[in-house]
Protein backbone atom coordinates (compact mmCIF):
# COMPACT_ATOMS: atom_id res chain seq x y z
CA UNK A 1 0.00 0.00 0.00
CA UNK A 2 1.58 3.49 -0.97
CA UNK A 3 0.68 6.41 1.34
CA UNK A 4 -0.42 9.15 -1.08
CA UNK A 5 2.01 12.08 0.13
CA UNK A 6 1.25 14.31 -3.76
CA UNK A 7 0.23 17.12 -2.01
CA UNK A 8 2.87 18.08 0.25
CA UNK A 9 4.95 20.84 -0.90
CA UNK A 10 8.30 18.96 -1.01
CA UNK A 11 11.11 19.87 -3.08
CA UNK A 12 14.36 18.67 -4.97
CA UNK A 13 17.85 20.65 -3.69
CA UNK A 14 20.60 19.98 -6.22
CA UNK A 15 23.10 21.35 -8.85
CA UNK A 16 22.05 23.02 -11.64
CA UNK A 17 23.02 20.59 -14.08
CA UNK A 18 21.77 17.89 -12.18
CA UNK A 19 18.68 15.75 -13.77
CA UNK A 20 19.09 12.38 -11.95
CA UNK A 21 16.87 13.98 -8.76
CA UNK A 22 16.38 10.99 -6.34
CA UNK A 23 15.79 12.79 -2.82
CA UNK A 24 13.62 15.20 -1.86
CA UNK A 25 12.48 17.14 1.49
CA UNK A 26 9.86 18.58 3.14
CA UNK A 27 9.71 19.79 7.13
CA UNK A 28 7.19 21.78 9.32
CA UNK A 29 8.06 23.07 12.65
CA UNK A 30 6.79 21.19 15.85
CA UNK A 31 6.15 22.70 19.32
CA UNK A 32 8.78 23.20 22.08
CA UNK A 33 11.71 23.50 19.32
CA UNK A 34 11.20 20.05 17.03
CA UNK A 35 10.83 19.51 13.72
CA UNK A 36 9.02 16.55 11.12
CA UNK A 37 11.53 16.27 8.42
CA UNK A 38 10.02 13.82 5.41
CA UNK A 39 13.37 12.52 3.41
CA UNK A 40 11.51 11.06 -0.01
CA UNK A 41 13.95 8.93 -2.11
CA UNK A 42 12.97 7.65 -5.42
CA UNK A 43 12.09 4.10 -5.51
CA UNK A 44 14.00 2.62 -8.05
CA UNK A 45 13.66 -1.34 -6.50
CA UNK A 46 10.15 -1.18 -7.74
CA UNK A 47 11.65 -0.81 -11.22
CA UNK A 48 14.70 -2.94 -11.37
CA UNK A 49 13.66 -6.07 -10.19
CA UNK A 50 16.32 -9.06 -9.39
CA UNK A 51 17.53 -10.87 -11.88
CA UNK A 52 16.47 -9.18 -14.35
CA UNK A 53 19.06 -7.90 -17.36
CA UNK A 54 18.37 -4.08 -16.00
CA UNK A 55 19.46 -5.25 -12.58
CA UNK A 56 22.52 -6.91 -14.08
CA UNK A 57 23.62 -3.74 -15.91
CA UNK A 58 22.93 -1.57 -12.42
CA UNK A 59 25.16 -4.62 -10.67
CA UNK A 60 27.45 -4.29 -13.18
CA UNK A 61 28.08 -0.50 -13.12
CA UNK A 62 27.56 -0.35 -9.28
CA UNK A 63 27.42 3.37 -9.34
CA UNK A 64 27.25 6.22 -11.65
CA UNK A 65 30.48 7.72 -12.92
CA UNK A 66 30.88 11.64 -12.95
CA UNK A 67 33.10 12.64 -15.56
CA UNK A 68 33.54 16.71 -16.80
CA UNK A 69 33.24 14.96 -20.19
CA UNK A 70 30.11 13.19 -19.30
CA UNK A 71 28.21 11.25 -17.14
CA UNK A 72 27.93 7.38 -17.47
CA UNK A 73 24.91 6.31 -15.35
CA UNK A 74 24.15 3.52 -13.74
CA UNK A 75 20.68 3.15 -14.65
CA UNK A 76 19.33 4.37 -18.66
CA UNK A 77 18.87 7.34 -18.86
CA UNK A 78 14.78 7.12 -19.76
CA UNK A 79 14.69 6.07 -16.36
CA UNK A 80 17.50 7.97 -14.13
CA UNK A 81 16.95 11.06 -15.64
CA UNK A 82 13.02 10.30 -16.47
CA UNK A 83 10.35 7.92 -15.11
CA UNK A 84 12.13 7.49 -11.50
CA UNK A 85 13.76 11.27 -11.08
CA UNK A 86 11.88 13.00 -8.72
CA UNK A 87 11.20 16.04 -11.42
CA UNK A 88 9.01 18.73 -10.62
CA UNK A 89 5.60 18.48 -10.76
CA UNK A 90 5.49 14.64 -11.61
CA UNK A 91 3.74 12.24 -9.55
CA UNK A 92 6.59 10.01 -8.38
CA UNK A 93 6.70 6.15 -6.27
CA UNK A 94 8.80 6.91 -3.51
CA UNK A 95 10.23 5.34 0.16
CA UNK A 96 9.92 8.34 2.67
CA UNK A 97 11.82 8.36 5.95
CA UNK A 98 9.70 10.68 8.27
CA UNK A 99 11.32 11.65 11.56
CA UNK A 100 10.70 14.04 14.05
CA UNK A 101 14.19 16.16 15.02
CA UNK A 102 13.99 17.10 18.99
CA UNK A 103 15.56 20.37 19.98
CA UNK A 104 18.56 18.41 20.68
CA UNK A 105 18.97 17.66 17.17
CA UNK A 106 18.35 13.88 17.97
CA UNK A 107 16.06 11.80 15.84
CA UNK A 108 12.60 10.10 16.82
CA UNK A 109 9.69 8.77 15.60
CA UNK A 110 10.74 7.31 12.46
CA UNK A 111 8.49 5.97 9.87
CA UNK A 112 9.45 4.12 7.04
CA UNK A 113 6.37 3.82 3.78
CA UNK A 114 5.84 3.39 0.49
CA UNK A 115 4.67 6.72 -1.18
CA UNK A 116 3.80 8.48 -3.75
CA UNK A 117 4.97 12.07 -4.03
CA UNK A 118 5.26 15.01 -6.61
CA UNK A 119 8.16 17.52 -5.78
CA UNK A 120 6.28 21.50 -5.97
CA UNK A 121 10.05 22.55 -6.78
CA UNK A 122 13.37 21.88 -8.53
CA UNK A 123 15.46 24.25 -6.54
CA UNK A 124 19.03 24.38 -6.53
CA UNK A 125 21.98 25.08 -4.05
CA UNK A 126 22.73 28.49 -5.29
CA UNK A 127 19.15 29.34 -4.58
CA UNK A 128 18.77 27.77 -1.03
CA UNK A 129 22.40 29.64 -0.36
CA UNK A 130 20.89 32.97 -1.39
CA UNK A 131 17.23 31.95 0.78
CA UNK A 132 19.51 31.15 3.85
CA UNK A 133 22.36 34.06 3.40
CA UNK A 134 19.84 36.64 2.05
CA UNK A 135 22.34 37.34 -0.80
CA UNK A 136 20.34 35.85 -4.23
CA UNK A 137 23.43 34.86 -6.63
CA UNK A 138 22.29 36.79 -10.34
CA UNK A 139 21.43 33.29 -12.30
CA UNK A 140 20.70 30.99 -9.18
CA UNK A 141 17.42 29.47 -10.91
CA UNK A 142 19.80 28.74 -13.87
CA UNK A 143 19.70 24.99 -14.92
CA UNK A 144 17.77 21.71 -16.26
CA UNK A 145 14.07 22.27 -15.51
CA UNK A 146 14.69 24.57 -12.64
CA UNK A 147 12.26 26.34 -10.90
CA UNK A 148 12.33 29.94 -11.44
CA UNK A 149 12.34 32.17 -8.11
CA UNK A 150 9.09 33.91 -9.07
CA UNK A 151 7.57 30.41 -9.40
CA UNK A 152 8.43 28.75 -5.94
CA UNK A 153 5.26 27.93 -3.88
CA UNK A 154 5.78 30.21 -0.34
CA UNK A 155 5.24 26.72 1.15
CA UNK A 156 8.31 24.94 -0.50
CA UNK A 157 10.15 28.42 1.22
CA UNK A 158 9.01 28.02 4.74
CA UNK A 159 9.73 24.02 4.85
CA UNK A 160 13.74 25.15 3.36
CA UNK A 161 13.85 27.04 6.46
CA UNK A 162 12.56 24.85 9.03
CA UNK A 163 14.89 21.74 7.26
CA UNK A 164 17.72 24.15 7.47
CA UNK A 165 17.03 24.42 11.43
CA UNK A 166 16.78 20.84 11.60
CA UNK A 167 19.79 20.31 10.05
CA UNK A 168 21.96 22.85 12.26
CA UNK A 169 20.12 20.69 15.21
CA UNK A 170 21.13 17.49 13.73
CA UNK A 171 24.64 18.87 12.91
CA UNK A 172 25.77 20.30 16.35
CA UNK A 173 24.25 16.43 18.05
CA UNK A 174 26.83 14.58 15.29
CA UNK A 175 29.98 17.46 16.61
CA UNK A 176 28.86 16.19 20.30
CA UNK A 177 29.13 12.79 19.59
CA UNK A 178 32.79 13.11 17.38
CA UNK A 179 31.50 13.24 13.99
CA UNK A 180 33.73 15.30 12.18
CA UNK A 181 32.01 18.72 10.55
CA UNK A 182 33.38 18.31 6.89
CA UNK A 183 35.12 21.04 5.27
CA UNK A 184 38.65 20.25 6.45
CA UNK A 185 39.89 21.42 3.13
CA UNK A 186 39.43 24.57 1.20
CA UNK A 187 36.44 23.97 -2.05
CA UNK A 188 38.77 24.45 -5.27
CA UNK A 189 37.62 28.41 -6.55
CA UNK A 190 37.72 26.42 -10.27
CA UNK A 191 37.53 23.12 -11.64
CA UNK A 192 38.29 21.97 -15.64
CA UNK A 193 35.13 21.65 -17.44
CA UNK A 194 34.54 20.11 -21.05
CA UNK A 195 32.70 22.15 -23.90
CA UNK A 196 32.61 20.17 -27.08
CA UNK A 197 36.40 19.54 -27.64
CA UNK A 198 37.65 22.45 -25.46
CA UNK A 199 38.50 22.56 -21.84
CA UNK A 200 37.47 25.59 -19.79
CA UNK A 201 37.90 26.60 -16.30
CA UNK A 202 34.45 27.11 -14.62
CA UNK A 203 34.05 29.21 -11.92
CA UNK A 204 32.65 27.33 -8.80
CA UNK A 205 30.23 29.38 -6.82
CA UNK A 206 30.40 28.10 -2.77
CA UNK A 207 27.30 27.00 -1.31
CA UNK A 208 28.10 25.64 2.36
CA UNK A 209 24.91 26.64 4.29
CA UNK A 210 22.57 24.95 1.35
CA UNK A 211 25.34 21.73 0.82
CA UNK A 212 25.21 21.15 4.63
CA UNK A 213 21.32 21.40 4.56
CA UNK A 214 21.29 18.54 2.15
CA UNK A 215 23.92 16.38 3.75
CA UNK A 216 22.96 16.30 7.22
CA UNK A 217 19.28 15.17 6.36
CA UNK A 218 20.65 12.54 3.97
CA UNK A 219 22.96 11.13 6.86
CA UNK A 220 20.22 11.36 9.22
CA UNK A 221 17.76 9.70 6.82
CA UNK A 222 21.00 7.11 6.20
CA UNK A 223 21.67 5.98 10.16
CA UNK A 224 17.66 6.12 10.63
CA UNK A 225 17.49 3.74 8.06
CA UNK A 226 20.14 1.49 9.33
CA UNK A 227 18.68 1.30 13.03
CA UNK A 228 15.09 0.52 11.14
CA UNK A 229 16.59 -2.22 9.22
CA UNK A 230 18.31 -4.00 12.00
CA UNK A 231 15.32 -3.38 14.25
CA UNK A 232 13.48 -5.62 11.54
CA UNK A 233 16.25 -8.36 11.55
CA UNK A 234 16.61 -7.64 7.58
CA UNK A 235 19.83 -8.80 6.44
CA UNK A 236 21.57 -5.72 4.38
CA UNK A 237 24.70 -3.85 3.03
CA UNK A 238 25.81 -1.70 6.03
CA UNK A 239 28.92 1.16 5.10
CA UNK A 240 31.59 0.77 7.72
CA UNK A 241 34.68 2.88 8.67
CA UNK A 242 37.40 1.29 11.00
CA UNK A 243 39.39 3.51 13.18
CA UNK A 244 42.35 4.84 12.20
CA UNK A 245 45.85 2.85 11.77
CA UNK A 246 47.83 3.95 14.56
CA UNK A 247 50.93 3.46 12.87
CA UNK A 248 49.41 6.04 9.83
CA UNK A 249 49.01 8.49 12.03
CA UNK A 250 53.10 8.38 13.71
CA UNK A 251 53.62 11.02 11.11
CA UNK A 252 51.27 13.51 12.33
CA UNK A 253 51.74 13.23 16.05
CA UNK A 254 55.35 14.18 14.91
CA UNK A 255 53.93 17.33 13.58
CA UNK A 256 51.88 18.65 16.59
CA UNK A 257 54.87 17.51 18.65
CA UNK A 258 57.21 20.57 16.99
CA UNK A 259 54.31 22.95 17.70
CA UNK A 260 54.10 21.70 21.47
CA UNK A 261 51.11 19.27 21.39
CA UNK A 262 51.43 15.73 22.93
CA UNK A 263 49.36 13.20 21.84
CA UNK A 264 48.41 9.81 22.52
CA UNK A 265 48.18 7.89 19.13
CA UNK A 266 45.93 5.88 20.73
CA UNK A 267 43.68 8.62 22.04
CA UNK A 268 43.12 9.20 17.74
CA UNK A 269 40.67 5.88 17.32
CA UNK A 270 38.23 8.11 19.41
CA UNK A 271 36.31 10.17 16.54
CA UNK A 272 35.72 12.87 18.74
CA UNK A 273 39.22 13.61 19.42
CA UNK A 274 40.02 14.67 15.64
CA UNK A 275 37.85 17.81 15.34
CA UNK A 276 39.57 19.47 18.44
CA UNK A 277 42.53 18.47 17.31
CA UNK A 278 42.72 20.10 14.30
CA UNK A 279 41.23 23.27 16.31
CA UNK A 280 44.12 23.13 18.53
CA UNK A 281 46.75 23.01 15.76
CA UNK A 282 45.54 25.75 14.14
CA UNK A 283 45.39 27.84 16.87
CA UNK A 284 49.00 26.82 17.66
CA UNK A 285 50.33 28.31 14.26
CA UNK A 286 49.94 25.12 12.01
CA UNK A 287 48.29 25.20 8.71
CA UNK A 288 44.47 23.59 9.02
CA UNK A 289 44.77 21.57 5.12
CA UNK A 290 48.22 19.79 6.19
CA UNK A 291 46.92 18.60 9.15
CA UNK A 292 43.35 17.43 8.21
CA UNK A 293 45.65 16.26 5.23
CA UNK A 294 47.42 14.06 8.20
CA UNK A 295 44.69 13.14 9.60
CA UNK A 296 43.02 11.92 6.24
CA UNK A 297 46.53 9.74 5.73
CA UNK A 298 45.54 8.31 9.13
CA UNK A 299 41.80 7.45 7.98
CA UNK A 300 41.13 3.68 6.49
CA UNK A 301 38.48 3.28 3.52
CA UNK A 302 35.07 2.59 4.43
CA UNK A 303 33.69 -0.49 2.77
CA UNK A 304 30.47 -2.48 2.67
CA UNK A 305 29.50 -4.93 4.97
CA UNK A 306 26.88 -8.18 6.05
CA UNK A 307 27.56 -6.86 9.62
CA UNK A 308 26.49 -3.39 11.45
CA UNK A 309 29.94 -1.95 12.14
CA UNK A 310 30.39 1.03 13.18
CA UNK A 311 31.31 4.40 10.94
CA UNK A 312 34.42 6.50 11.78
CA UNK A 313 34.34 9.24 10.28
CA UNK A 314 30.68 9.66 11.07
CA UNK A 315 30.96 8.70 14.36
CA UNK A 316 28.06 6.14 13.40
CA UNK A 317 27.06 3.33 15.38
CA UNK A 318 25.42 2.02 11.88
CA UNK A 319 24.93 3.77 8.64
CA UNK A 320 23.81 2.17 5.27
CA UNK A 321 23.61 4.19 1.80
CA UNK A 322 19.77 4.59 1.44
CA UNK A 323 19.50 7.98 -0.49
CA UNK A 324 20.69 6.77 -3.95
CA UNK A 325 18.91 4.38 -5.58
CA UNK A 326 19.38 5.97 -8.94
CA UNK A 327 22.70 6.45 -9.01
CA UNK A 328 24.61 3.43 -6.24
CA UNK A 329 23.31 0.08 -6.45
CA UNK A 330 24.12 -0.33 -2.54
CA UNK A 331 21.08 1.70 -2.47
CA UNK A 332 19.08 -0.35 -4.30
CA UNK A 333 19.67 -3.06 -2.70
CA UNK A 334 19.16 -1.84 0.54
CA UNK A 335 15.71 -0.37 -0.75
CA UNK A 336 14.65 -4.08 -1.80
CA UNK A 337 15.43 -5.04 2.17
CA UNK A 338 13.77 -2.24 3.30
CA UNK A 339 10.17 -3.36 0.57
CA UNK A 340 10.66 -6.69 2.21
CA UNK A 341 10.18 -5.31 5.37
CA UNK A 342 7.21 -3.39 4.38
CA UNK A 343 5.79 -6.34 2.80
CA UNK A 344 5.73 -8.23 6.04
CA UNK A 345 8.48 -10.41 5.16
CA UNK A 346 11.85 -9.26 6.29
CA UNK A 347 13.39 -12.30 5.50
CA UNK A 348 12.66 -12.50 1.87
CA UNK A 349 14.59 -9.93 0.97
CA UNK A 350 18.68 -10.58 0.21
CA UNK A 351 20.44 -13.04 1.76
CA UNK A 352 23.69 -12.75 3.98
CA UNK A 353 25.80 -14.96 1.59
CA UNK A 354 24.22 -13.09 -1.47
CA UNK A 355 25.56 -10.01 0.09
CA UNK A 356 28.43 -10.95 1.27
CA UNK A 357 29.74 -11.71 -1.80
CA UNK A 358 27.96 -8.46 -3.27
CA UNK A 359 29.95 -6.50 -0.80
CA UNK A 360 33.32 -7.23 -2.50
CA UNK A 361 32.57 -6.52 -6.20
CA UNK A 362 30.80 -2.82 -4.80
CA UNK A 363 34.09 -1.88 -3.00
CA UNK A 364 36.00 -2.93 -6.06
CA UNK A 365 33.72 -1.48 -8.86
CA UNK A 366 33.24 1.72 -6.22
CA UNK A 367 37.00 2.34 -5.86
CA UNK A 368 37.55 1.95 -9.77
CA UNK A 369 34.83 4.54 -10.51
CA UNK A 370 36.71 6.81 -7.91
CA UNK A 371 40.31 6.64 -9.27
CA UNK A 372 38.97 7.20 -12.87
CA UNK A 373 37.16 10.31 -11.53
CA UNK A 374 40.12 11.78 -9.90
CA UNK A 375 42.19 10.83 -13.19
CA UNK A 376 40.15 12.52 -15.52
CA UNK A 377 40.37 15.52 -13.21
CA UNK A 378 44.21 15.18 -13.12
CA UNK A 379 44.75 14.95 -16.73
CA UNK A 380 42.36 18.14 -17.39
CA UNK A 381 44.43 20.08 -15.09
CA UNK A 382 47.82 19.12 -17.05
CA UNK A 383 45.95 20.35 -20.44
CA UNK A 384 44.87 23.44 -18.76
CA UNK A 385 48.23 24.37 -17.45
CA UNK A 386 50.62 22.65 -19.99
CA UNK A 387 48.72 25.09 -22.45
CA UNK A 388 49.07 28.11 -20.18
CA UNK A 389 53.03 27.65 -20.00
CA UNK A 390 53.50 26.48 -23.39
CA UNK A 391 51.54 30.15 -24.49
CA UNK A 392 54.61 31.99 -22.54
CA UNK A 393 52.22 32.64 -19.74
CA UNK A 394 54.22 31.48 -16.35
CA UNK A 395 51.79 30.08 -14.01
CA UNK A 396 52.71 30.91 -10.48
CA UNK A 397 51.59 30.52 -6.83
CA UNK A 398 51.65 29.93 -3.35
CA UNK A 399 51.58 26.25 -2.82
CA UNK A 400 51.35 23.91 0.95
CA UNK A 401 53.87 21.55 1.48
CA UNK A 402 52.26 18.66 2.45
CA UNK A 403 55.06 16.05 2.50
CA UNK A 404 58.56 15.70 2.40
CA UNK A 405 60.27 12.87 0.54
CA UNK A 406 63.35 11.72 -0.59
CA UNK A 407 62.85 13.03 -4.52
CA UNK A 408 61.63 15.99 -3.22
CA UNK A 409 58.76 18.02 -1.71
CA UNK A 410 54.75 16.95 -2.48
CA UNK A 411 53.14 20.46 -2.28
CA UNK A 412 49.64 21.60 -2.79
CA UNK A 413 47.33 24.34 -4.38
CA UNK A 414 44.53 25.01 -1.86
CA UNK A 415 42.73 27.10 -4.74
CA UNK A 416 42.31 24.59 -7.18
CA UNK A 417 43.17 21.57 -5.32
CA UNK A 418 46.33 20.65 -7.18
CA UNK A 419 48.89 18.56 -6.08
CA UNK A 420 52.30 18.17 -7.44
CA UNK A 421 55.73 17.67 -6.69
CA UNK A 422 59.11 20.04 -6.28
CA UNK A 423 61.98 17.88 -7.17
CA UNK A 424 65.02 18.08 -5.05
CA UNK A 425 67.08 19.18 -8.03
CA UNK A 426 64.91 22.09 -8.55
CA UNK A 427 65.76 23.08 -5.12
CA UNK A 428 69.42 22.27 -5.25
CA UNK A 429 70.22 22.53 -8.91
CA UNK A 430 73.48 21.10 -9.70
CA UNK A 431 74.42 19.38 -6.76
CA UNK A 432 71.24 17.28 -5.53
CA UNK A 433 73.03 15.71 -2.77
CA UNK A 434 72.79 19.03 -0.87
CA UNK A 435 68.85 18.24 -0.41
CA UNK A 436 69.00 16.72 3.06
CA UNK A 437 65.92 14.63 4.30
CA UNK A 438 65.16 14.28 8.15
CA UNK A 439 64.70 11.32 9.63
CA UNK A 440 61.13 12.07 10.58
CA UNK A 441 60.42 13.37 6.92
CA UNK A 442 59.17 16.33 8.60
CA UNK A 443 61.32 18.65 7.12
CA UNK A 444 64.37 18.85 4.46
CA UNK A 445 67.47 21.02 4.31
CA UNK A 446 69.48 23.00 1.28
CA UNK A 447 72.41 24.59 2.41
CA UNK A 448 71.36 26.99 5.32
CA UNK A 449 67.42 26.63 4.57
CA UNK A 450 64.92 24.27 5.66
CA UNK A 451 61.53 23.56 4.29
CA UNK A 452 59.03 21.72 7.06
CA UNK A 453 55.71 20.49 6.39
CA UNK A 454 53.08 23.16 6.96
CA UNK A 455 55.26 25.99 5.42
CA UNK A 456 54.24 27.81 2.02
CA UNK A 457 56.40 28.67 -0.89
CA UNK A 458 55.96 30.02 -3.81
CA UNK A 459 56.47 27.94 -6.63
CA UNK A 460 56.13 27.85 -10.79
CA UNK A 461 54.40 25.19 -12.65
CA UNK A 462 57.25 23.76 -14.49
CA UNK A 463 55.68 20.68 -17.02
CA UNK A 464 52.51 19.64 -16.86
CA UNK A 465 52.39 16.07 -17.99
CA UNK A 466 48.84 15.63 -20.09
CA UNK A 467 49.22 11.53 -20.01
CA UNK A 468 49.64 11.02 -16.97
CA UNK A 469 47.87 14.48 -14.89
CA UNK A 470 51.57 14.77 -12.97
CA UNK A 471 52.49 18.38 -12.18
CA UNK A 472 56.25 19.65 -11.59
CA UNK A 473 56.93 23.08 -9.64
CA UNK A 474 60.28 25.05 -9.35
CA UNK A 475 60.76 27.46 -6.45
CA UNK A 476 60.20 30.76 -6.84
CA UNK A 477 62.58 32.97 -4.97
CA UNK A 478 61.47 35.81 -2.50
Amino acid sequence: MRVDLTDQPCCTIDGPATRDLDDAVHAVRLEHGATRVWVHIADAASTVRPGTGLDRRARTRATTTYLASGSWPMLPRHLSEGTLSLRAGRPRRALTLAFTVDGGGEIADLDVSATTVRSAARLTYAQVEGWLTGMTAEGADDGADVTPEVDVPEQVRTAVFAAHEAAERIGAARLARGAGSGGLFSDAEARPSVEGDRVTLQRIVPTPMASRLVERLMVAANEAAARWLLEHGAPALYRVQPAPDPERLQQLVGLLATVGLRVDVEALADPSATEGLVDAAADAGLERTVVAGLVAQGMQRAGYETDPGSHFGLASGAYVHFSSPIRRYADLVVHRAAHAILAGDAGSGPTAADLGKLATWLDHRSGAVTRTERFELKLLWADVLARTVAGGRPYTTTALIGAVRRAGLRVRVDRFDLVGTVPAAALAPGNAAAYVQAPDELSATVDDVTFHVGDRIRVAVDEADRSTGDLTFSPVPP
